[in-house]
C-alpha cells in the first residue's frame, strides 16, 4: 500500500512538471510577439522624436531670420574691422587693407543677404545657409546724400560671409515669391530703405527693412555665384522687387514624412515690419 502511494505521488509530480514548463514553439511565440512589441515602441517613440527635431528646427530657423531682420533694422552687423571702404568717384572701392571700425566714413551698412541650398560653401550634412552683409556709398561723387538704394553700388562684404547649420535634419525643399513657386530663388536680401533728407538733414523714422528677391539663383548654385546676382539685382533700380506676396521657403524633413514652410512678407504693415510665420504641412513639398 505505500509502496502503491509513492508510486502515485512520483506520477503526479512528473505531471505537474509538464504542466509547468513551456514548449520551445510557445517559448519562439512569446519572443515573437515581445520583439514586435518593442519594435512597434521604439518605432513610435523615434516618430515622436523626429517630429520634435523636425519642429524644433523649423521654429530655431524662425528665429534665426527674425534675428537678421532685427540686425539690419537697428543697423548691427559683425565687427570687421578688416576690409576698407572707399568712394572712388561714382564707384565703391573694397580693400583688404585693415580699417578700424567707424572709419569707413564713405561706405553705409545696407542690410544682409541670406542664400539657402546645397550650393551653400562648405554644406554637406547638415545643409547650411549663409549670410553676408551688404554696404554701398553714402554719398555721390558731389558729396550728396544717396536716397536710392540702386544708387549706393551695392556691394557684399567679402570678410562677412557666415554659415549656419540647419538643425533638425532640414533641407531646402524650394524658394519662391509673390505665392507663385515659378518664382524660384534661393537667396533673399533684408535692405533697409535709405532716409529721406530735407534742409535740416536726414528726417527721422523714414528708414524700413524691405526684402529683395535676389532672381536667377538656384539652390545648387555656388555662394560665389550668388553674391555676384545680388551685386547685380540691387544695384538695378528695375531688378529690385519689395513682393506684396513675400518670399516663401519650404523645408522638408529629413525623418518624417513632414514639411515646413516659413514666409516672409510685411503680413499688411505698410513694409514697415516684416513679419516671418511657420506653418508645419504634411508631405515634403510644402
Amino acid at each position: 500500500m505505500k509502496g502503491g502511494l509513492q508510486a502515485n505521488s512520483k506520477q503526479g509530480h512528473l505531471r505537474w512538471q509538464e504542466r509547468a514548463g513551456f514548449t520551445v514553439v510557445e517559448v519562439m511565440i512569446v519572443l515573437a510577439v515581445t520583439g514586435l512589441l518593442f519594435v512597434s515602441a521604439a518605432t513610435l517613440i523615434s516618430g515622436k522624436q523626429n517630429q520634435a527635431a523636425f519642429q524644433q528646427g523649423m521654429q530655431q530657423l524662425q528665429s534665426q531670420m527674425e534675428q537678421i531682420i532685427n540686425d539690419v533694422a537697428t543697423g548691427f552687423y559683425p565687427n570687421l574691422s578688416n576690409f576698407s571702404c572707399k568712394r572712388s568717384g561714382s564707384s565703391l572701392v573694397i580693400s583688404g587693407t585693415a580699417a578700424a571700425q567707424g572709419t569707413n566714413g564713405d561706405c553705409l551698412f545696407l542690410g544682409k543677404t541670406v542664400r539657402f541650398g546645397s550650393g551653400v560653401t562648405g554644406s554637406t550634412t547638415p545643409e547650411q545657409f549663409a549670410t553676408f552683409s551688404l554696404t554701398g556709398l553714402r554719398a555721390d561723387a558731389s558729396g550728396n546724400q544717396i536716397m536710392s538704394l540702386a544708387n549706393t553700388v551695392a556691394t557684399v562684404i567679402p570678410t562677412s560671409t557666415t554659415t549656419t547649420p540647419l538643425e533638425g535634419g532640414l533641407t531646402t525643399a524650394g524658394m519662391w515669391y509673390n505665392n507663385n513657386k515659378a518664382n524660384k530663388i534661393s537667396a533673399l536680401a533684408f535692405v533697409s530703405t535709405l532716409g529721406q533728407v530735407n534742409s535740416s538733414g536726414v528726417l527721422s523714422g523714414t528708414q524700413q527693412v524691405n526684402i529683395v528677391p535676389i532672381t536667377s539663383t538656384t539652390l545648387t548654385q555656388t555662394t560665389a555665384t550668388t553674391i555676384g546676382r545680388t551685386q547685380t539685382v540691387l544695384r538695378s533700380a528695375a531688378a529690385i522687387v519689395n513682393p506684396s506676396g513675400g518670399v516663401e521657403i519650404c523645408f522638408a524633413s529629413g525623418g518624417t514624412n513632414q514639411s515646413g514652410l516659413i514666409t516672409i512678407g510685411n503680413n499688411g504693415t505698410s513694409g514697415r515690419e516684416l513679419g516671418v510665420t511657420l506653418a508645419i504641412k504634411a508631405g515634403s513639398s510644402c
